[in-house]
């Protein structure tokens, strides 16, 4: 999956988010659970969990920030 670009409606602002990202961005729309999605990344490019978990969380976390995602 290439990249994705995002437009918040209600400010303008765009957001670019690379494979990864766009990656993460899907399996959550798929409704992926948390685990899942640790799995896939940590799988895919091959780093250990420990590590991957401090920055997806920033990453979903600085989404919910901005208002261009929401966690239910």
């Amino acid at each position: 999956m290439d990249e994705i670009v995002l437009l918040h409606r209600s400010t303008g602002n765009y957001y670019t988010l690379n494979q990864t990202g766009a990656a993460i961005w899907k399996y959550c729309a798929q409704g992926k659970r948390w685990d899942e999605i640790l799995d896939f990344v940590s799988h895919e490019y091959q780093m250990e969990k420990t590590m991957l978990e401090e920055e997806i969380d920033s990453y979903l976390r600085e989404l919910v920030r901005e208002g261009i995602f929401e966690i239910r």
